[in-house]
C-alpha cells in the first residue's frame, strides 16, 4: 500500500480538526493510546535502499544510523518500545530474484566489518522519534569484488501497526569498478621504433588495437628488461589492468611486472612476474584482465621481463578503477 494512501486518513482528520478548531483542543497536540489509525515505521533512513559508502578503504570506523517514528494524530502517551531484527529472510528473498534474472548474488556482511549498537529501541511518550541505532562498519574488511546486503527490519512495535512500504531499509555495501578514462594520459617507454602504426608510447592508450608501441629494434636495441611508464594525472584507486597484444603478431613478452606510486619516485609492486601470452589475440575478446589489490597511485610502471625475442611490443594498456 502506499505511503501517501495510508497518510491520507490522518490528513483529512487533522483538516476536520482544524476546521473545528474553536470547539474543541487540536487533536494533533494531544497525547493518545489510540492504536487506530496510528502506525510505525522506520525513520531516518533515505529510502529503502541505502548504500553505504565504502571508498576510500581504509580501517577507519564509519557509522550508519536509523531509529523508528511514530505516526497518528497527536503524540504516544506512553512509551513505544520497538525492536528491530536483520532480516535473514529478506535476504535470501532477494537473493532469489537476482538469481533468477542471472544477477551476482550479495554476501551477508563479515561477521568482522560491523557492529550493531543495539536492536531495540523507545519512542518515548509525548515524542515521535526513538532513540538511534547505530550500524558502525570498516570499509576495508569487505572485498570490493563482492556485494553485501544487510536487510534491517523493524518487527515489533509495541503492538502499534508497522508500515510495510517503510518497514525495512536494504543497507548495501559495495563498489562499482568502471574503466578509467585514460584522456590526457602521458606514457614514456624505455625505448621506442617510431614508424608504421606509430611505434610510440603513446599508442597504447589511444583505443586503437590495430596501433602499438614497439621498444627500438634497431642498432642498438636494448634488451630485456623494457618498461612503459604512465602519468594518470591524478591519484585514484586502481583495482585492474588489462592489456592487449599486438594483432596477429606473437613475438611479444610473456611475462611482466607492474608497480604504482603515488609520486613517480616511490614503486610498489602490484603484480609480479604475472603471465601475458602473446598468441592469445581474439578480435572478440582482445583483453587479458590481471586484477589487483585496490591502491590508490597516479603513476603505473609496466615492465616487461621476458619474451619470445629481445624487443617487444604491446597494443593497449587499460586500467579499471573505483
Amino acid at each position: 500500500m502506499n505511503i501517501a494512501k495510508i497518510l491520507a486518513p490522518a490528513f483529512i482528520l487533522a483538516s476536520i480538526a482544524l476546521s473545528a478548531c474553536e470547539q474543541a483542543p487540536e487533536p494533533y497536540n494531544e497525547l493518545t493510546d489510540s492504536k487506530e489509525g496510528a502506525f510505525v515505521y522506520m525513520g531516518q533512513v533515505k529510502s529503502s535502499v541505502n548504500e553505504l559508502s565504502l571508498l576510500p578503504f581504509t580501517n577507519e570506523e564509519r557509522t550508519f544510523t536509523f531509529s523508528a517514528t511514530f505516526g497518528a494524530l497527536g503524540y504516544p502517551k506512553n512509551d513505544i518500545p520497538v525492536k528491530f531484527i536483520i532480516n535473514d529472510r529478506a535476504f535470501d528473498s532477494v537473493n532469489t530474484v537476482r538469481q533468477a534474472a542471472g544477477l551476482p548474488l550479495y554476501e551477508k556482511f563479515p561477521t568482522n566489518a560491523y557492529t550493531l549498537s543495539g536492536t531495540e529501541a523507545t519512542i518515548p511518550a509525548g515524542q515521535l522519534t526513538s532513540n538511534q541505532l547505530t550500524l558502525k562498519y570498516i570499509a576495508n574488511k569487505f572485498n570490493p569484488s563482492k556485494e553485501y546486503l544487510m536487510p534491517i527490519t523493524l518487527q515489533q512495535a509495541g503492538g502499534y501497526a508497522i508500515t510495510r512500504e517503510k518497514s525495512t531499509a536494504f543497507v548495501i555495501a559495495k563498489v562499482a569498478e568502471k574503466l578509467a578514462n585514460r584522456t590526457g594520459w602521458i606514457a614514456t617507454a624505455s625505448s621506442e621504433q617510431p614508424g608504421e602504426n606509430t611505434g610510440l608510447a603513446s599508442a597504447v592508450l589511444d583505443g586503437k588495437g590495430e596501433t602499438y608501441w614497439h621498444s627500438r629494434w634497431q642498432s642498438p636495441a636494448p634488451v630485456f628488461p623494457h618498461w612503459l611508464k604512465f602519468d594518470m594525472n591524478t591519484a585514484r584507486t586502481v583495482t585492474k589492468i588489462a592489456l592487449r597484444t599486438r594483432e596477429w603478431d606473437d613475438r611479444g613478452f610473456t611475462k611482466f611486472k607492474i608497480e604504482g606510486s603515488l609520486d613517480g619516485t616511490t614503486w610498489t609492486t602490484l603484480g609480479n612476474n604475472l603471465i601475458f601470452d602473446p598468441y592469445k589475440y581474439d578480435p572478440e575478446d582482445p583483453d587479458q584482465e590481471y586484477p589487483l589489490a585496490p591502491t590508490e597511485v597516479r603513476y603505473l610502471k609496466l615492465t616487461m621481463l621476458e619474451g619470445n625475442m629481445s624487443s617487444t611490443f604491446l597494443s593497449e594498456f587499460i586500467v579499471y578503477q573505483f
